[in-house]
């Protein structure tokens, strides 16, 4: 969709959150605590665990990438997927 309408300076992105301190993660974190009969923290321990930042992130900071892409600084950026999450899907 970039390629088709970049032409006319629309752009097409995608944001790529990681885990998200929000009711979602907390839900799917209840459910993996009752599928597997760990504690609740043992089950959020073993998200974190697994992002470099070795923490959750805040929605504010998958807002923050965009409302980026949706200003004037980014209008020459066009067919990307922003990672937003602490570094776990690495590029490298």
């Amino acid at each position: 969709m970039s390629k088709e309408i970049g032409k006319y300076n629309i752009t097409v992105n995608n944001i790529l959150p990681g885990a998200t301190n929000t009711d979602r993660l907390s839900s799917i974190i209840k459910n993996r605590s009752y599928m597997t009969g760990n504690s609740f923290e043992n089950e959020k321990k073993n998200i974190i665990d697994k992002i470099p930042m070795n923490r959750i992130g805040h929605p504010e900071e998958i807002s923050d990438g965009i409302a980026f892409l949706a200003s004037t600084s980014a209008s020459y950026i066009n067919g990307i997927n922003l990672v937003i999450d602490g570094g776990r899907m690495s590029s490298f």
